[in-house]
């Protein structure tokens, strides 16, 4: 097996023009007591850019009550770094001593969608991975939520529908009023690969953060954040060569060398290997 930490050792050998794409929707929006909602956002989720180095995109709203000690913070915010093909997002909401009895919300959300194409030439097996962590907070006060989804997928768009999905999998997870989640998942999926052509990879990943509160002493926030990294991985067969579009994408990747055992773990993997072939030796008689 030939393996790529979706580096573009895949990528080197581009042999197409376009370029690896991202669709970025931010949106943060704050209303505290009777204020005007706040509203600061970065709709680009139907025009599709192409990505250029390391991205980091945040936008934030803020707000405080004229009347009192009430505050209002929503941010939403993402880095992708192309060259290692690492993703960070997050959003968050936050509602402090609200005085009004107009209710104060706060809520924040990131989408990104990600696309490239891979030329496969040869047949074989192909397992693509995404690797992800972070967490889901709400806190006790009422109405608050945090939410996260992860997609990837690989489409073939000469199957017999014009998009056909050869593989795909995917995350959502969700916490609600004074819950917490944790997520080390490790998105996967295996297809064989028939024929030799170009294949779409698209990845998504969201995450939404909101708090409602009225009244004195209803502080309340909310987070999904994963911010830390997540990333892309595939083993290919020995038959499959495999090309991204864009040279640059995922260019500084380097492959994940494999983390030797202690050696006690191996003389103990050892002592099991000779005991199964013990147990598999055929009697003589």
């Amino acid at each position: 097996m030939k393996y790529f930490a979706l580096t573009a050792a895949i990528a080197l050998m581009s042999t197409s023009v376009s370029a690896a794409t991202i669709g970025v929707v931010l949106t943060s929006d704050v209303k505290v007591g009777g204020n005007t909602r706040i509203i600061d956002e970065v709709l680009d989720g139907q025009n599709p850019v192409p990505l250029t180095g390391n991205e980091t995109q945040s936008v934030t709203a803020q707000d405080a009550d004229q009347f009192g000690p009430g505050r209002g913070t929503a941010t939403a915010s993402y880095t992708v770094d192309q060259a290692t093909g690492s993703f960070k997002f997050g959003a968050s909401a936050d509602i402090t001593a609200p005085t009004s009895q107009v209710e104060s919300s706060a809520g924040s959300l990131v989408q990104l969608n990600i696309a490239e194409t891979f030329n496969i030439q040869g047949t074989g097996d192909i397992t693509l991975s995404l690797a992800i962590d972070g967490f889901l907070n709400a806190s006790p006060a009422r109405n608050g939520s945090a939410q996260f989804d992860a997609r990837m997928r690989l489409v073939d768009q000469t199957g017999a529908f014009g998009f056909d999905v050869i593989g795909s999998d995917s995350i959502s997870a969700k916490a609600l009023v004074g819950t917490s989640t944790m997520i080390d998942e490790v998105l996967q999926f295996t297809t064989t690969i028939t024929k030799s052509q170009d294949y779409l990879f698209l990845l998504g990943l969201n995450a939404s953060a909101s708090t409602f509160q009225k009244g004195t002493g209803n502080s309340g926030s909310a987070n999904a954040n994963f911010l830390n990294t997540a990333l892309l991985s595939f083993t290919a067969a020995d038959t499959l060569t495999v090309t991204a579009s864009d040279p640059a994408f995922l260019g500084g990747a380097a492959p994940v060398a494999p983390v030797p055992l202690p050696a006690g773990v191996v003389l103990m993997l050892s002592g099991f290997a000779a005991l199964r072939l013990a147990k598999r030796k055929p009697a003589h008689g």
